[in-house]
Formats: C-alpha cells, sequence, structure tokens
C-alpha cells in the first residue's frame, strides 16, 4: 500500500531515531525496530509460534514510527554602507569614495546546508581593495581574513546548520563619474540552488 504527502514547495522526509516500535498481540509487542532494516531489508514482525514477533491467527500487526518534514531555506543580501555599521541596499556615494560591502547569509530552514559558496560581482564603476575579504560567523565574529578569489572564483564558507549565519565583508573604492547609478551582484550557492541580490549605488 501506499501514503502520499503534499505540500506546496519542495520538502524532504527523515526518520526520527529510536520512534519505530512494534505493536502486535504477540510476544513481540512493544518491540523497538532496527530503522536500517526498517527501510532496507525489512524486519520480520511476525514468525513461528511462541518464537519472538508471534501474531497469533484473527489478531494484527503494525508498526508506529515518526518522520519530519524537512525543508531548506535561506537568506542571502547584498548591503553596502558608507561607514561599517550602517547597511542598505541603496545609497549614495561620491567618486573616489570607499564603500564597505557585505553579503550576509543565513540558514532559515530545517536542512544542513554544506560547501556554501559564495560569489560577488563588483560590476564596472567598483574596485576590489585588496586584502580586505573578511569572512565573520559565530565562531568567528571577529573575522577571518580570506583570498581575493571571492570576485573571481567564489570562496567555499563551509557547512551551516538550521538558524546558522555568516557575512563576508571587504571595501570596494569608487571609479565612476558623478550621475552613474553602479549596481553590486552577489550569490550563494547550495546544494538546495542559488540565491541572488544585490544593492545599488548611485554616484552624485
Amino acid at each position: 500500500d501506499t501514503a502520499y504527502l503534499h505540500a506546496s514547495s519542495t520538502f524532504y522526509l527523515s526518520y526520527v531515531p529510536g520512534s519505530a516500535v512494534l505493536y502486535s498481540d504477540g510476544s513481540a509487542n512493544g518491540s523497538i525496530l532496527d530503522s536500517e532494516d526498517l527501510f532496507g531489508v525489512g524486519v520480520e514482525i511476525a514468525k513461528e509460534k511462541e518464537k519472538p514477533g508471534d501474531i497469533p491467527g484473527a489478531c494484527e500487526g503494525y508498526i508506529l514510527y515518526r518522520i519530519k518534514a524537512d525543508q531548506p531555506a535561506w537568506i542571502t543580501a547584498s548591503e553596502v554602507s558608507l561607514d561599517g555599521e550602517n547597511w542598505s541596499e541603496r545609497i549614495t556615494a561620491l567618486t573616489g569614495e570607499i564603500l564597505f560591502m557585505r553579503i550576509r547569509y543565513e540558514n532559515t530552514g530545517t536542512t544542513w546546508q554544506t560547501a556554501v559558496t559564495v560569489y560577488d560581482d563588483l560590476g564596472e564603476g567598483l574596485e576590489l581593495i585588496p586584502g580586505t575579504i573578511v569572512v565573520k560567523n559565530e565562531k568567528q565574529e571577529k573575522g577571518v581574513t580570506v583570498s581575493d578569489g571571492l570576485i573571481d572564483k567564489g570562496i567555499n564558507v563551509g557547512d551551516y546548520a538550521p538558524g546558522q549565519w555568516f557575512l563576508v565583508e571587504y571595501q570596494a573604492r569608487v571609479n565612476a563619474e558623478a550621475g552613474k547609478e553602479l549596481k553590486n551582484s552577489a550569490r550563494t550557492v547550495t546544494a538546495n540552488g542559488t540565491q541572488k541580490d544585490s544593492c545599488i549605488i548611485t554616484i552624485k
């Protein structure tokens, strides 16, 4: 027989460890079942009379177990600041000014995300200040300086459990003339897909 679960978006099912229990009128009533067997080669719930798993005639037996619906979800934000404290998706700046740039990620789902990779496209009119790229997270709140590969090749920032986050911060110089509107784009790539976001700098 088959049971179906429906949802409005993609989700995954995971077994709740230790929750599979055999209930029957036989001698094995209340037995906790091995999940690897249950979801693999199978488990015997009825054997010969007087042996574990025996279910008398005209009686029944069933297995009760729990599953959890997991869903991957995360936030990606590209932000810019004039002072490194007040972050926004849109600011006004001067030619030659040095800006603080930030990519913000947070795992808002219920699954681990492994080997999260982040990329940044400075776009025309912005120039990276070499050696300023720093990654911050719960374990490294002060930040760790990483290579400048963020711009060309992207950087792998590791694995993140539900609720965990990271920040990638760096500095860039404005090389555009007054009146230009610059767009900085960032993206995070995970096994569950890619997210993109951008911020806008207007040159006054």
